[in-house]
């Protein structure tokens, strides 16, 4: 096996905001390239809190502008879900699915490298604490610790695994991506999309061993020692901001039913639903005012200390009407349908300090969220989510109708009669709806769109029909990870 060319890639890596220089040109020292928090040295896991400062670190680097702080939530995946009307130049070309042009692959590149980069730093924290001489940590908060660590390895897979695989519905045996769990810096096999999946539910199911006894099952997501901006005074508390037992449950289900084994996603959420009720209340509207961003419903989130300064440049009704990201009227009007919706009262408005006409796109302007608590709090694993998993997947139909009542009626909307005649078609084509409303922003309509093959879809121009071709629903995979295989 060739060695992984990480060196090539060290002058993109260093962007990464919060990095150190790279030490050294030798491809041994990649792993030297580290954020502020992120210290993979002996020394770092020689106490508790620089153990603690290592996972601390994991998280800091999701929330990097070419994964989930930007554009792996905000930007490109709502550009493939046709969200906005394109922007100009790089960005645009996703609208459209152009991936040839140099300057996208050039992006797609630097968001395979990173999200590998963070998998082997991942991996070296896992190493140490799977040692069975390391006994800094122990007991019930190691098994917290590498719990979260193992989540968080399978999340990054999986979402290569979205944006670089095939549509797993049709093809599940083509080749998609490798699977690292080691430290050594050797390139692994590029497997088939099933071999990936089978790996993510057995990193997934070791989380959940692990996280058996998180306190998020008896204490919730716990913001008693929480100060302004999120930072937490017990290590173990604001579980909200971490890997917690809930968020792997729903992410497990997610990857279930990517694969199309619904009834294994129906199995792995059936008993949380009810779980994580009395812990995850839903946003009521006098909530959404001052919350938008719905961080009570939220399983898991990360801090994204530039969520706001990507607000104003991609959101903000002050931008000219050729680079704002804003969906046009009849794209806005068709996805929804009701005056009534919390989202939209609440995530859209129209642009008046901008001399904009049309409504706009603000759920992520700071100037709405009123609890400093929540602040940077960018949601990635939510309830919403977990309703619609278990109406899309319950074998009782009139079941599957009560989850989606259950979310529509909170986010403002009547429920829809289940009638005798109701069928298992209509009520996926109501869930596809409540994707589309719901997770605006958050990167995850584009891989429900991909997962079903759907085609058409509505487009960005007015919301007409899109047709997609089967090559347009997968990325290309950066070149230099092919070449010499």
């Amino acid at each position: 096996m060739r060695k992984i060319n990480f060196c090539k890639s060290a002058a993109s890596i260093c962007i990464i905001a919060g990095f150190m220089t790279v030490l050294g040109t030798s491809c041994k020292k990649f792993l030297q390239v580290q954020p502020r928090d992120y210290m993979f040295e002996d020394e770092a896991f020689s106490t508790v809190k620089g153990t603690q400062s290592a996972l601390n670190g994991i998280y800091q680097t999701l929330a990097d502008s070419v994964l989930y702080g930007n554009m792996l939530t905000l930007n490109v995946t709502e550009q493939l879900a046709q969200y906005y009307a394109p922007a100009k130049g790089t960005i645009g070309n996703f609208s459209y699915y152009y991936f040839l042009d140099p300057s996208t692959a050039s992006l797609l590149n630097t968001m395979w490298t990173q999200s590998y980069h963070q998998i082997l730093g991942i991996n070296n924290f896992c190493t140490k604490l799977e040692d069975p001489s390391f006994n800094v940590v122990t007991g019930e908060d190691k098994n917290i610790m590498l719990g979260e660590a193992y989540a968080i390895r399978a999340f990054l897979h999986f979402d290569m695994l979205r944006v670089f695989g095939p549509v797993y519905l049709k093809n599940p045996q083509n080749i998609s991506i490798p699977y690292y769990r080691q430290v050594e810096r050797v390139a692994q096999p590029i497997l088939p999309a099933a071999t990936v999946i089978n790996e993510l539910i057995h990193d997934l199911d070791s989380s959940l061993v692990l996280l058996k006894n998180d306190p998020v099952r008896t204490k919730g997501p716990d913001w008693s020692n929480t100060t302004e901006g999120g930072a937490s005074i017990n290590y173990f508390s604001n579980r909200q901001r971490r890997m917690n037992y809930f968020a792997v449950k729903t992410l497990l289900a997610r990857v279930l039913l990517y694969a199309g084994k619904k009834s294994d996603a129906w199995t792995a959420i059936q008993s949380v639903i009810a779980e994580q009720e009395p812990f995850f209340p839903w946003s009521t509207e006098a909530d959404y005012s001052k919350d938008p961003l719905l961080s009570k419903e939220t399983f898991f989130g990360i801090e994204n200390r530039n969520l706001y300064n990507n607000y104003r440049q991609l959101f903000s009704p002050m931008l000219s009407d050729d680079i704002i990201y804003a969906p046009k009227p009849g794209r806005l009007n068709g996805m929804y349908t009701s005056a009534s919706d919390l989202r939209l009262k609440y995530w859209f408005n129209v642009g008046s300090d901008g001399n904009k006409s049309y409504k706009v796109f603000i759920k992520f302007n700071n100037a709405t969220i009123l609890d400093n608590t929540r602040m940077y709090y960018q949601p990635m694993i939510r309830k919403a989510e977990l309703y619609l998993i278990a109406a899309e997947t319950t074998p009782d139909l009139a079941k599957g109708y009560d989850y989606l009542n259950t979310l529509r009626i909170n986010k403002g909307l009547t429920p829809i009669a289940f009638q005798a005649n109701s069928s298992y078609g209509e009520l996926l084509t109501k869930i596809e709806d409540e994707y589309q409303r719901e997770f605006i922003g958050e990167g995850q309509t584009f891989f429900m769109i991909k997962r079903l093959n759907l085609s058409p879809i509505p487009s960005f121009t007015d919301g007409s029909p899109r047709y997609l071709s089967a090559n347009q629903f997968v990325l290309p995979t950066p070149q230099n990870e092919t070449y010499y295989r």
